[in-house]
C-alpha cells in the first residue's frame, strides 16, 4: 500500500515537471515505476 501511494507521489510529480518542460518523460518514468512496483507484488505472490 505504501509503495502504491508512493508509485502515485512520483506519477504526479514527474508528470508535472514533463508538463512543465513540454515532455513526456515524468510520465514514462513514473509508469515504468508503477509496472515494477506491480510486478514486484505479483512475483511476491509465489515466494
Amino acid at each position: 500500500m505504501k509503495l502504491m501511494v508512493f508509485g502515485l507521489f512520483i506519477n504526479n510529480t514527474l508528470g508535472e515537471l514533463s508538463f512543465e518542460h513540454g515532455g513526456k518523460l515524468g510520465w514514462e518514468t513514473a509508469t515504468y515505476f508503477m509496472r515494477f512496483a506491480s510486478f514486484k507484488a505479483y512475483y511476491r505472490r509465489f515466494i
